[in-house]
């Protein structure tokens, strides 16, 4: 079982702080070297969560805390600011990462003293480099936290730490997410175990806190309960990040850990669960992989954008148990009754540290051929075609959240202004440009804008928007496509502007598609599929079926599946002129 550590033999107090700092460094300089080009690819939904740019929910609020510490340090895009702090937490875990496996090694006496050091910083660069948490840790928003906060109560309780810190640790790991307060606990079950005869005194006290939690939080905590109603997931989407695909576990693993990493970690869990010492931990860490497994089946996420907590806690947890098998593996070798039988067991343990340089070297592949391109091609086309000073309204939450993250990146020219009109602080847009005025009172008082009101502004500057159902159709006949967004024109325009405004920029939506097709983006695809779609809806309230078809090639190269354009397909077959749109609100 793992015991909190005693008075007994230790390593040099200097040699495990500095493969401490070496096992912290190693998998986060590389993260960190490549933070300009993926923080320009990341995920939506978190870079605005963490820098308070769109509402946040009560879980995980702690990113944001997290990130505020690091975004006023003057240096680079706020969006990179938040990813480098995903960066320090994964630093933070990789020495969580060491610490665990070098207690676990001298636990199980399954290594001399330097070689049990060797072989923890080994596996604790081996798995802080697994594409996984490279790609979090690049990220605003990233699941490094939640990791963090998993593994962290283990190690303070394998350190001999009060019971009351380790509490403390798992209310933080509880609060954060429900889910990661359950790995929290199960990781550290064995530690705890030790010390099970003063655990009710020491948790007696958590009684009052945690009967007022269950008060004020209790439908929250349903949620993990609930079905999420449009991805079926029995995991509930609560921030409305987006949740991978159904992956196998087992094609997970191999992929993040490499065939012989997977058996090395099925190997670990053998000798630990034969072992009596470390029987308990084996035990601890079957339980942690089975909760990340089920996680994944039910739609955690991951991959290939993103990745949850559970699906980092499972590599770091593997790549724990292979820290287990190296460590035997040498014992073994060493107490071998032949020569050199010392020799050939730091031979070992040199060969066995080729497995961290592997990953590091597939981490920089990956972070080579993913340069960001769906979200470069999404800039080319989205703002490259606005005019100077242009204003732009935007509608749907796709584009709203896109925008929002494209700004945090800086990724947006200065002299464009956006005006999101569900956003409570369009108000505030009124000293910049007073002409909103009129549009918005129209807003308020019709919930759509007028003809008159959209003339009149963009006869004032360049308009530029995305047509809405709900709008009168006459709107729909000044609309000329510029990028992802339509320009609005103060007098009405023929199908002619259209079609050379389509030809003008067929290059660069070539591009995007293209893009879109070699690296995965959802984000960028769920932006500009929103955007496709308001331009079909525009150009089938005007009657330009001739343009209503081009869009709606374009739209299912993006979401061959969308049901708008099914719909409206279905429309135009067999009717002449316009048709009524005014159904497809909210779709």
């Amino acid at each position: 079982m793992e015991k909190p550590a005693t008075s007994g033999a230790r390593a040099r107090p200097s040699a495990r702080v500095w493969a401490t700092a070496l096992a912290a460094l190693v998998p986060a300089g590389v993260a960190a070297t490549h933070l300009p080009i993926v923080a320009d690819a990341a995920h939506d939904t978190a870079t605005v969560r963490v820098l308070g740019l769109a509402p946040a929910g009560v879980l995980r609020a702690l990113d944001a805390v997290v990130a505020a510490a690091i975004v006023p340090i003057p240096m680079g895009t706020r969006a990179w600011r938040a990813s480098f702090a995903s960066t320090l937490c994964l630093a933070l875990a990789a020495a969580l990462m060491f610490s665990v496996a070098e207690r676990r090694s001298r636990l199980g006496a399954t290594a001399a003293r330097a070689p049990g050091v060797f072989a923890a910083l080994v596996v604790a660069c081996f798995g802080a480099l697994a594409p996984a948490l490279q790609l979090e840790a690049t990220s605003p928003g990233g699941a490094t936290l939640g990791l963090l906060l998993a593994l962290l109560p283990r190690a303070l309780a394998m350190r001999g730490a009060s019971l009351a810190r380790v509490a403390l640790c798992l209310g933080l790991a509880f609060a954060y997410e429900p889910l990661v307060g359950l790995l929290a606990l199960a990781a550290s079950g064995a530690a705890l175990h030790a010390r099970r005869a003063t655990l009710p005194r020491s948790f007696a006290g958590l009684v009052p806190l945690a009967a007022a939690f269950l008060a004020g939080f209790a439908p929250l905590l349903g949620a993990l309960a609930l079905t999420h109603p449009a991805r079926g997931a029995v995991f509930v989407d609560v921030l409305g990040e987006h949740w991978g695909p159904s992956h196998a576990p087992l094609a997970f693993a191999v992929e993040q850990l490499g065939v012989v990493g997977l058996g090395l970690a099925i190997g670990g869990l053998g000798v630990a669960l034969a072992s009596p010492a470390l029987r308990t931990a084996g035990a601890s860490s079957l339980v942690v992989v089975a909760i990340c497994a089920a996680a994944i089946f039910k739609g955690s996420a991951l991959g290939p954008d993103r990745y949850g907590a559970p699906a980092l806690m499972a590599v770091t947890e593997c790549a724990l148990l292979v820290a287990t098998a190296i460590g035997s593996a040498v014992a073994f070798v060493r107490e071998t009754k032949v020569a050199y039988a010392q020799a050939s067991g730091s031979l070992l343990m040199l060969m066995l540290a080729a497995m961290p340089a592997r990953q590091a070297d597939d981490a920089l592949v990956r972070f080579a051929t993913k340069q960001g391109a769906p979200e470069r091609a999404f800039a080319a086309l989205a703002w490259e075609h606005l005019p100077l000073g242009a204003l732009v309204l935007v509608a749907g939450d796709e584009l709203a959240l896109r925008v929002a993250s494209a700004r945090a990146q800086g990724d947006v020219r200065g002299d464009v202004l956006f005006v999101t009109m569900r956003d409570r602080a369009v108000l505030s847009l009124l000293a910049r440009e007073p002409r909103l005025a009129p549009l918005l009172r129209d807003q308020s008082l019709y919930g759509a804008p007028e003809e008159w009101s959209l003339s009149a502004l963009a006869a004032a500057r360049p308009l530029a928007l995305s047509f809405d159902a709900a709008w009168p159709r006459p709107l729909s006949r000044h609309l000329v496509p510029a990028g992802i967004f339509d320009r609005f024109y103060a007098e009405p325009r023929g199908l002619s502007d259209r079609g050379a405004a389509l030809d003008a920029q067929h290059d660069d939506r070539a591009a995007l598609v293209r893009a879109l097709t070699r690296a995965a983006a959802p984000e960028v695809a769920r932006a500009v599929a929103a955007g496709y779609r308001a331009r079909l809806i525009g150009a089938a309230a005007s009657g330009d079926r001739d343009i209503a078809g081009r869009v709606l090639e374009d739209l299912r190269h993006v979401a061959p599946a969308d049901p708008v354009a099914f719909d409206v397909a279905r429309r135009l077959v067999g009717v002449r002129g316009a048709i009524d749109v005014s159904d497809l609100k909210g779709r």
